[in-house]
């Protein structure tokens, strides 16, 4: 191989790593009121799958049609998805702290988790579903969760990599714009045959 070959192998690769920063970059920011955390998981995921995969549009514009097209119904989703949280932890609170005075039995400990087996079956696909299909909330919510028990492995892969990425955010924002792409498309290229069959 020439060195203009090499020159444009490594021009590819870095304009490639330059739009993976770019997108992540996109992706932290549009984050930040956290409201619009769910219209910006649907426009990272769009984007991905249009721009990076099937190589159609152009990175920004996709992103922020996407951004905008799934505003509402992404931040309903968000303030529900947010309730559902508050709601849990309070309850996990409340259950500690009866169990622990003695007014209710030591074993309903152990099953305080099971509230937010729904969130953890459902969450890691609502705004997948949403990015690709324009459907009710309600359908949204049933669909994922539906989605989430059928495909408990690709589930499981992507609350692991949701918690990864929402660990990031707190304690290693810097190096979030390197790893958020590559992330996104661990989940990205199990979910989509899977939604494909929906299609």
């Amino acid at each position: 191989m020439g060195s203009s070959g090499r020159r444009n192998k490594f021009m590819e690769k870095y304009s490639a790593f330059c739009d993976r920063f770019l997108l992540s970059c996109l992706f932290i920011l549009t984050c930040l009121p956290v409201i619009t955390i769910g219209p910006s998981i649907a426009a990272l995921y769009y984007t991905i799958t249009k721009v990076f995969y099937r190589e159609e549009g152009y990175l920004g514009r996709s992103y922020f049609n996407s951004f905008r097209e799934n505003l509402k119904q992404g931040i309903v989703l968000t303030l529900i998805l947010l309730l559902y949280l508050a709601i849990g932890f309070a309850y996990l609170y409340l259950i500690s702290g009866l169990t622990a005075s003695g007014r209710l039995p030591l074993f309903m400990n152990y099953f305080k988790y099971v509230y937010f087996l729904p969130g953890l079956l459902g969450f890691p696909w609502m705004f997948i579903y949403m990015s690709r299909f324009n459907d009710t909330i309600r359908t949204i919510l049933s669909n994922s969760i539906r989605l989430g028990m059928g495909k408990p492995g690709i589930t499981l892969l992507a609350d692991v990599v949701i918690a990864v990425i929402t660990a990031m955010m707190w304690f290693l924002l810097p190096l979030l714009p390197f790893v958020l792409v590559p992330l996104a498309e661990l989940i990205i290229k199990r979910t989509e045959p899977v939604l494909k069959e929906l299609s």
